[in-house]
Protein backbone atom coordinates (compact mmCIF):
# COMPACT_ATOMS: atom_id res chain seq x y z
CA UNK A 1 0.00 0.00 0.00
CA UNK A 2 1.79 3.20 -1.21
CA UNK A 3 1.05 6.07 1.32
CA UNK A 4 2.08 8.91 -0.96
CA UNK A 5 -0.48 11.81 -2.16
CA UNK A 6 -1.24 12.66 -5.48
CA UNK A 7 -1.21 16.33 -6.04
CA UNK A 8 -4.73 16.46 -6.10
CA UNK A 9 -5.44 14.94 -3.04
CA UNK A 10 -2.74 17.30 -1.25
CA UNK A 11 -4.38 20.55 -2.90
CA UNK A 12 -7.82 19.66 -1.66
CA UNK A 13 -6.46 18.96 1.48
CA UNK A 14 -4.87 22.83 1.34
CA UNK A 15 -8.18 24.62 1.41
CA UNK A 16 -9.45 23.06 4.86
CA UNK A 17 -6.20 23.87 6.12
CA UNK A 18 -6.49 27.09 5.01
CA UNK A 19 -9.93 27.98 6.28
CA UNK A 20 -8.93 26.46 9.61
CA UNK A 21 -6.44 29.17 9.52
CA UNK A 22 -8.39 32.08 8.70
CA UNK A 23 -11.45 30.73 11.16
CA UNK A 24 -8.66 30.66 14.18
CA UNK A 25 -7.57 34.33 12.96
CA UNK A 26 -11.13 35.41 12.69
CA UNK A 27 -11.70 34.34 16.20
CA UNK A 28 -8.48 36.34 17.79
CA UNK A 29 -9.38 39.40 16.30
CA UNK A 30 -13.11 39.33 17.67
CA UNK A 31 -11.62 37.92 21.33
CA UNK A 32 -9.05 40.75 21.32
CA UNK A 33 -12.06 43.18 21.69
CA UNK A 34 -14.10 41.36 24.52
CA UNK A 35 -12.89 44.07 27.09
CA UNK A 36 -15.17 47.38 27.48
CA UNK A 37 -14.47 50.24 25.58
CA UNK A 38 -12.62 52.93 27.82
CA UNK A 39 -14.24 56.40 27.44
CA UNK A 40 -12.48 59.24 26.42
CA UNK A 41 -10.76 61.69 28.26
CA UNK A 42 -12.66 64.61 29.16
CA UNK A 43 -10.56 67.78 27.13
CA UNK A 44 -9.14 70.03 29.45
CA UNK A 45 -8.11 73.04 28.78
CA UNK A 46 -4.34 72.98 27.78
CA UNK A 47 -1.65 73.98 30.23
CA UNK A 48 -0.02 77.39 29.50
CA UNK A 49 3.22 76.89 27.76
CA UNK A 50 6.11 79.78 27.63
CA UNK A 51 7.34 78.03 24.57
CA UNK A 52 5.22 79.37 21.36
CA UNK A 53 3.40 75.74 21.16
CA UNK A 54 0.05 77.34 19.82
CA UNK A 55 -1.58 76.16 22.53
CA UNK A 56 -5.79 77.78 23.38
CA UNK A 57 -8.42 77.26 25.19
CA UNK A 58 -10.83 79.18 27.28
CA UNK A 59 -14.88 78.98 28.05
CA UNK A 60 -17.66 80.22 26.81
CA UNK A 61 -21.25 80.34 27.85
CA UNK A 62 -19.48 77.72 30.59
CA UNK A 63 -18.52 75.47 27.67
CA UNK A 64 -14.65 74.34 26.88
CA UNK A 65 -13.96 75.98 23.72
CA UNK A 66 -10.32 74.83 22.23
CA UNK A 67 -9.05 75.48 18.50
CA UNK A 68 -9.78 72.91 15.56
CA UNK A 69 -9.15 73.94 12.22
CA UNK A 70 -10.33 71.77 8.91
CA UNK A 71 -8.74 71.68 5.69
CA UNK A 72 -9.47 75.04 4.55
CA UNK A 73 -9.24 76.91 7.66
CA UNK A 74 -6.33 76.40 10.21
CA UNK A 75 -7.05 76.71 13.72
CA UNK A 76 -4.62 79.27 14.38
CA UNK A 77 -5.56 82.22 12.06
CA UNK A 78 -4.32 85.33 12.33
CA UNK A 79 -1.27 86.26 14.72
CA UNK A 80 0.93 89.50 13.85
CA UNK A 81 2.90 91.68 16.01
CA UNK A 82 3.60 95.41 14.44
CA UNK A 83 6.86 96.59 16.35
CA UNK A 84 6.13 100.33 15.39
CA UNK A 85 2.58 100.45 16.88
CA UNK A 86 3.76 97.43 19.58
CA UNK A 87 0.23 96.14 18.78
CA UNK A 88 -0.02 92.27 19.12
CA UNK A 89 -3.35 90.44 17.98
CA UNK A 90 -4.01 86.90 17.47
CA UNK A 91 -6.94 84.80 16.08
CA UNK A 92 -7.93 81.38 16.69
CA UNK A 93 -11.31 79.45 15.23
CA UNK A 94 -12.79 76.29 15.96
CA UNK A 95 -14.59 74.98 12.62
CA UNK A 96 -16.17 71.93 12.27
CA UNK A 97 -19.15 70.63 9.61
CA UNK A 98 -21.91 72.02 12.28
CA UNK A 99 -20.58 75.11 13.90
CA UNK A 100 -17.79 78.03 13.03
CA UNK A 101 -16.57 80.51 16.03
CA UNK A 102 -13.73 82.54 16.49
CA UNK A 103 -11.96 84.36 19.04
CA UNK A 104 -9.93 87.50 18.35
CA UNK A 105 -8.02 89.64 20.73
CA UNK A 106 -5.54 93.07 20.21
CA UNK A 107 -2.90 94.96 22.50
CA UNK A 108 -1.42 97.83 21.83
CA UNK A 109 1.42 98.83 24.15
CA UNK A 110 2.90 95.43 24.42
CA UNK A 111 6.32 95.53 24.62
CA UNK A 112 7.57 92.88 27.49
CA UNK A 113 5.75 90.75 29.87
CA UNK A 114 3.65 92.57 31.81
CA UNK A 115 -0.43 93.08 32.27
CA UNK A 116 -2.28 94.27 29.62
CA UNK A 117 -5.37 95.38 28.82
CA UNK A 118 -7.11 94.47 25.69
CA UNK A 119 -8.06 96.59 23.31
CA UNK A 120 -11.66 97.07 24.05
CA UNK A 121 -13.50 97.89 20.76
CA UNK A 122 -11.60 95.48 18.61
CA UNK A 123 -11.20 92.26 20.83
CA UNK A 124 -14.44 90.02 20.22
CA UNK A 125 -16.23 86.39 19.80
CA UNK A 126 -18.39 85.57 16.91
CA UNK A 127 -19.70 82.45 15.08
CA UNK A 128 -22.46 79.75 16.10
CA UNK A 129 -22.11 77.44 19.19
CA UNK A 130 -23.09 74.24 20.46
CA UNK A 131 -26.48 75.16 22.13
CA UNK A 132 -26.55 78.78 20.00
CA UNK A 133 -27.09 77.79 16.61
CA UNK A 134 -27.73 81.32 15.30
CA UNK A 135 -24.55 83.48 14.73
CA UNK A 136 -23.52 85.60 18.03
CA UNK A 137 -20.92 88.22 18.43
CA UNK A 138 -19.67 89.04 21.67
CA UNK A 139 -17.99 92.11 22.65
CA UNK A 140 -15.98 92.92 26.33
CA UNK A 141 -17.35 94.15 29.11
CA UNK A 142 -15.66 96.94 29.87
CA UNK A 143 -17.57 97.17 33.19
CA UNK A 144 -15.42 94.05 34.76
CA UNK A 145 -11.75 93.18 34.59
CA UNK A 146 -10.48 91.89 31.62
CA UNK A 147 -6.70 91.64 31.33
CA UNK A 148 -3.81 89.30 29.33
CA UNK A 149 -1.05 88.43 31.29
CA UNK A 150 1.91 88.29 28.99
CA UNK A 151 4.56 85.71 30.60
CA UNK A 152 7.06 85.64 27.68
CA UNK A 153 7.80 88.20 25.01
CA UNK A 154 10.82 86.93 22.68
CA UNK A 155 10.57 88.89 19.11
CA UNK A 156 14.12 87.14 18.39
CA UNK A 157 12.00 83.55 18.71
CA UNK A 158 8.27 85.15 17.72
CA UNK A 159 7.25 83.93 20.83
CA UNK A 160 4.17 85.78 22.84
CA UNK A 161 3.04 83.83 24.87
CA UNK A 162 0.68 84.02 28.28
CA UNK A 163 -2.65 83.98 29.73
CA UNK A 164 -5.93 85.81 29.70
CA UNK A 165 -9.38 86.17 31.26
CA UNK A 166 -12.23 88.52 29.70
CA UNK A 167 -15.64 88.80 30.27
CA UNK A 168 -17.86 88.90 27.60
CA UNK A 169 -21.23 90.70 26.82
CA UNK A 170 -23.55 89.95 24.08
CA UNK A 171 -24.41 92.61 21.19
CA UNK A 172 -28.07 91.55 21.49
Amino acid sequence: MNNSLTPKTKKHLRKPVALMHLLVLALLLMSSKCGKDKPEPEPTLPEATMTGANTFGCYINGKLWLPKGNYNYPAFGSKSYITAWERFSFGVQNIDYEYGSGVHTYITGCNAPDIYEPDFTETFIEGTFPGYPDYQEYIIDSTLANFVNITNFDLNEKIISGTFEYNFISID
